[in-house]
Formats: C-alpha cells, sequence, structure tokens
C-alpha cells in the first residue's frame, strides 16, 4: 500500500500479527523534504563585482551557481549559510541565472533581478 509523505515529518507505525495472535509493532519517524533552497542576495549588486547573500534549506545546501560560476558557501550555526561569488562580466542578455541544490537534490533556480528583489 503507498504512503504519501508530506513536508516535514511523517510518523509510520508498522503492525505485525503472527499465527497465533501475537503483535509487534514498530514506529518510524521519516522526515521529508520537497523544496530547494532558500536564497536572498545581498544588495545592491554591481557588475562586475562580487554578489553575496544568505542560502539555507533544512536538509543541507550541496551547491549554488550564479551565472554559471560556482559560489563559495560558508555554513552558519543556525543553519543559514552566506555565499560569495565574483562575476566579471553580465551576461549578453543582462539575466544573471542561479541555481541552488540542497544536499538531497531538490532545486531552486531563478534570476537576479538587477533592480532590486530576487527570483
Amino acid at each position: 500500500m503507498p504512503i504519501t509523505l508530506s513536508a516535514g515529518t511523517n510518523t509510520i507505525s508498522i503492525t505485525a500479527t503472527d499465527i497465533s495472535g501475537k503483535e509487534a509493532t514498530y514506529t518510524l519517524d521519516i522526515a521529508t523534504d520537497h523544496e530547494g533552497p532558500a536564497i536572498s542576495f545581498d544588495r545592491p549588486i554591481t557588475i562586475p563585482g562580487t554578489l553575496t547573500g544568505a542560502i539555507s534549506d533544512p536538509a543541507g545546501i550541496d551547491s549554488l551557481k550564479v551565472a554559471g560560476v560556482d559560489a563559495v558557501i560558508a555554513s552558519g550555526s543556525d543553519g543559514t549559510a552566506t555565499f560569495s561569488v565574483a562575476i566579471s562580466t553580465l551576461p549578453a542578455d543582462s539575466r544573471i541565472l542561479f541555481t541552488a541544490m540542497d544536499d538531497i537534490g531538490n532545486e531552486t533556480n531563478g534570476r537576479v533581478l538587477l533592480g532590486g528583489g530576487d527570483t
């Protein structure tokens, strides 16, 4: 029988009964994460320059690429990490794309808005 897991902690109990009627139950907590990392960029953004910001995910941060460049990630004590990445030129279409991945493979993709805000 399939079990649907929601984000967060899910408790599953399994009960087995033998032919004499004796039962044994095992309970298991499973944590699930369906979301990619949350990311924010510090302002102002100047190209060429170094972009900085914060990134977090309960599963841990695997990687962050900004405009195809690997960011340097420094872990923090509260589950939020900081990052920096040097961008030497503005892409031809003026779009700075990013991809962040957590330790279990969930991704967040977006575009840095040069006028303010993130997507």
